[in-house]
């Protein structure tokens, strides 16, 4: 038999029902329950929030009639909360075992209620959690985080989704310490922020989506607890990231986030950042579909990385470590034409050709170009290059964006002099014009010594087959 707990800071005394359907916090209806163990069965009650202006008495606690170590809130387990707009809960245990569902609903809010003096709270979610509704008019909010949302005099807390729990997030912000999850994850049309790390997929058997989202991730542990989060930083397994961005970076200029660590992820027209400092290890599976871009600093490729890049996604780094056994597939699946950048060096050292097939392995294609240290995939590669033309005027123009008259920037077509004439020598090209009014000074040693600098549009061309002495 269905049993709904009504719970609103308007019901008193005098309200039908007091005290058996109707209470003025959470912690009565809860004590209700917890009182009556031979006539309630938890799993058959509802207790519905409706309307709470303050924390007091309504923090979602411990039980403390029965509390075995492993075994928190038995009494309560199987019952289901639902928190309405207009609706505040707290949360002010040090552990708080969620053993029965709680859903927030749009314009619900869960915040922290623990003192500021008092170490971090940690939520263990043993059900499922529910944050929001799609398509409401109002987000519900889960206030976990000091120094946000109003958060100042309480402490911040973490919230892990157990084995046997799951959350469903949809329309909702969320602000954390850390958060871990073992069990099943779905985040979409939310903003989340941890102020710790996220631990997606610390169990190989739960999948994790985010989707329509914006996660920003500041990166340093706030529970250093390796069974439900993560001791080495933020992990990325069993997580599949659609139309969302995902940030990981302390926002500090003299410190960067812990460690990355990616075992199993698949971007959809989705970003994921990691500031530049921070390591990241790739240790397994690493999908970029179209529109997708993964960004980040110096990056190991693990022996058991098997990382696909599609054509139309960008892979971006400044350093990068190779363990043998990994592999790096640029997939070309469904490429007709056009160019597109798909592996984006940011450092500061020349990368050549041959360092990308090194890199690549045998998943080298004659379609790959390498310009300005990034490599390429371009259909543009039968270029005549018999003459060689430089116009300051091209300078800012894409790799083998079409000038007209059969000019192709960065093929045949040049903004400087020099990398001009090193084309020039680079294809045995007979002929280099200057196609601009502007004045060029080139390096004397890509003409063959000449002691020639400087030239003026419409006055000088470089014809090496005819004359070599100019």
């Amino acid at each position: 038999m269905a049993i709904i707990l009504n719970v609103s800071n308007e019901y008193n005394n005098s309200t039908a029902g007091w005290g058996t359907t109707h209470f003025s916090s959470f912690d009565s209806a809860q004590a209700y329950v917890v009182n009556n163990p031979t006539t309630i069965k938890p799993a058959d009650v509802s207790i519905i929030v409706e309307k709470t202006t303050t924390v007091s008495g309504n923090c979602l606690s411990l039980v403390t009639t029965y509390n075995p170590k492993g075994n928190q809130n038995r009494e309560v387990a199987g019952m289901s909360v639902t928190v309405k707009d207009g609706a505040i809960v707290g949360n002010a245990a040090s552990k708080l075992d969620l053993t029965y569902s709680l859903t927030l609903e749009a314009g619900a809010v869960w915040k922290s209620a623990r003192g500021a003096s008092s170490s971090c709270g940690n939520t263990h979610v043993k059900n499922v959690l529910t944050i929001g509704e799609a398509g409401a008019e109002k987000r519900a909010k889960v206030n976990f985080a000091r120094g946000y949302s109003g958060i100042t005099s309480n402490q911040t807390m973490s919230i892990a989704i157990l084995y046997n729990g799951k959350l469903v997030a949809n329309n909702a912000d969320i602000e954390v310490g850390d958060f871990g999850f073992t069990g099943t994850s779905s985040i979409t049309d939310c903003n989340v922020t941890a102020v710790g790390i996220i631990a997606w997929g610390k169990n190989n058997f739960y999948k994790h989506t985010v989707t329509d989202s914006t996660i920003v991730i500041k990166g340093h542990n706030v529970m250093n607890e390796n069974s439900y989060y993560s001791t080495t930083g933020t992990l990325m397994h069993n997580l599949t990231v659609t139309n969302s961005t995902i940030t990981v970076d302390d926002g500090v200029a003299d410190t960067v986030a812990e460690k990355v660590t990616i075992k199993t992820l698949t971007l959809n027209n989705s970003t994921v950042t990691v500031e530049s400092g921070t390591a990241v290890e790739i240790a397994g599976t690493l999908k970029l579909n179209a529109g997708s871009k993964l960004s980040v600093g110096t990056v190991t490729l693990a022996k058991a990385a098997k990382v696909t890049v599609n054509y139309a996604a960008v892979f971006a780094f400044n350093a990068v470590g190779l363990v043998p056994g990994y592999t790096l597939t640029i997939d070309c699946t469904g490429y007709t034409s056009g160019t597109y950048k798909v592996l984006d060096y940011v450092g500061d050292e020349l990368v050549t050709a041959d360092d990308y097939k090194f890199i690549l392995g045998d998943n080298w294609s004659d379609n790959y170009m390498v310009f300005d240290n990034d490599l390429y995939v371009t259909d543009v590669v039968d270029v005549d290059k018999t003459v060689i033309y430089v116009n300051d005027a091209w300078s800012g123009s894409a790799f083998c964006a079409d000038l007209g008259d059969g000019k192709v920037y960065a093929m045949n077509s040049f903004a400087d002099i020099n990398s001009a004439a090193a084309a020039a020598e680079a294809n045995s090209s007979s002929k280099l014009v200057i196609d601009s009014d502007a004045n060029y000074t080139a390096n004397p040693g890509f003409f063959l010594n000449t002691k020639v600098e400087e030239f003026e549009a419409g006055k000088w061309s470089y014809d090496y087959a005819v004359d070599a002495s100019k």
